[in-house]
């Protein structure tokens, strides 16, 4: 307030002198001065009424008191500048914004990343993960995509949440690793490699399908052995992996694109990113010798299909209103057949769209000539695969009671 009246008096102090002059003046043409005291005194008084306004000091005492944050000095920077430069995230640090959320402020270390692990012989087997910030985005298909499912729709917003996931499918050089381990003569291996997680037993017939196993995708586990994979991977590494949700594979495959493919909705470029009945010769292929989608992850169409973590229910997309999905969703609470994604190399142009939804099958279990039927092996499935993913946050989901691995 003293300010306020310092400004004014100074106002006053001009107006008073420039009156002063002007009265001079017009007593030089014989006009009538007006008194120069009375119209400072207005003008004054004018300043003063309308700077209490303007800084609020008219304020009645149920009104808000006005925020010392809020005072600029004079000349200052615009009000929304300087509350972002306050905000503003430092040096090395990633950020994440959307229209309808404030920005999630990701570590500095939150870039790709390649993980290592003892493969077989002792060797080292590296595989590279993939940093995925976290958004919203249209999961399922409209009506008018050609080859669309009933099941993948309706079409509905999810945001999931940050997340690195695999640049390609679990290779036998990392499965192998989990399911026979290295067990050097004479060393004591029983204190080295046991680490709590149970594993496979041998698969009945050639685990390899005669498609041979340097860089290849593993092919051919059960969803619970997919499942302890992940569990035996994140005890051998202190991070936490787990199988990507089915919202998570899905805006992991879009990267970004709205279309039947990541790369659009012309099919005739198919060939160019994926492995599938049209080019794959009856067999898996190499991983990453196709061409990655936007964020650089290979064979999300084709080569093999993957495992996702959620149960798989052919009317849940319409099961939950519009507007009220959660964050990070995780499909049905139970069910009977797990979710699996992106076709193989024994699929279409339809069966490897972005949005296509597929689940496991009771019949995968009767071809297996053992009693009782292996747990992690899946007789019939030469193109069933999976990846894996790590999320920003979240929790270890609950280790999976021994299934039928479906």
């Amino acid at each position: 307030m003293r300010r306020v009246f310092r400004i004014a008096q100074s106002a006053g102090t001009t107006l008073r002198k420039r009156d002063d002059g002007g009265r001079k003046k017009r007593d030089v043409e014989g006009r009538k001065a007006t008194p120069a005291g009375f119209v400072a005194a207005a003008v004054s008084m004018a300043v003063l009424l309308a700077l209490a306004f303007v800084c609020g000091c008219g304020k009645t005492d149920d009104q808000e008191a006005p925020s010392s944050k809020a005072e600029k000095p004079a000349g200052g920077l615009p009000e929304e500048l300087v509350n972002h430069m306050e905000t503003a995230p430092g040096p090395g640090v990633t950020v994440v914004a959307s229209a309808e959320k404030p920005a999630e402020v990701l570590p500095a270390d939150f870039v790709n990343y390649t993980e290592s692990i003892e493969g077989l012989d002792g060797t080292v087997v590296p595989f590279e993960m993939i940093a995925v910030p976290g958004d919203t985005f249209t999961m399922g298909s409209p009506d008018s995509e050609k080859g669309r499912k009933k099941d993948e729709g309706p079409q509905h917003e999810v945001t999931v949440g940050p997340f690195w996931i695999g640049k390609v499918e679990v290779t036998w050089d990392e499965y192998e690793a989990f399911a026979y381990p290295y067990r050097p003569k004479g060393a004591p291996w029983m204190e080295k490699y046991v680490d709590g997680v149970t594993r496979p037993t041998m698969p009945w017939g050639d685990s390899y399908r005669n498609f041979g196993r340097d860089g290849k995708p593993v092919i051919g586990m059960s969803w619970y052995g997919a499942m302890v994979y992940c569990r035996w991977l994140s005890r051998r590494t202190g991070k936490m992996y787990r199988l990507p949700t089915e919202a998570e594979w899905e805006y992991a495959c879009r990267a970004g694109a709205e279309g039947t493919y990541c790369f659009g909705d012309d099919a005739s470029k198919l060939g160019e990113y994926a492995w599938h009945t049209d080019n794959a010769e009856n067999s898996t292929h190499d991983v990453a010798t196709k061409k990655p989608n936007a964020w650089g992850i290979y064979d999300m169409h084709g080569n093999v299909s993957e495992w996702c973590l959620d149960w798989y229910g052919s009317t849940h997309f319409g099961s939950v209103p519009s507007g009220k999905w959660p964050k990070d969703p995780q499909g049905p609470e139970s069910g009977k057949n797990h979710v699996v994604r992106g076709g193989s190399w024994k699929s279409n142009a339809d069966q490897v769209r972005s949005a296509r939804r597929n689940r496991s099958s009771d019949w995968w279990l009767k071809l297996d000539p053992q009693e009782p039927k292996s747990h992690w092996w899946l007789v019939p499935t030469d193109n069933i695969g999976f990846r894996v993913v790590r999320p920003l946050h979240g929790e270890e989901p609950p280790f999976p009671a021994m299934s039928n691995g479906l």
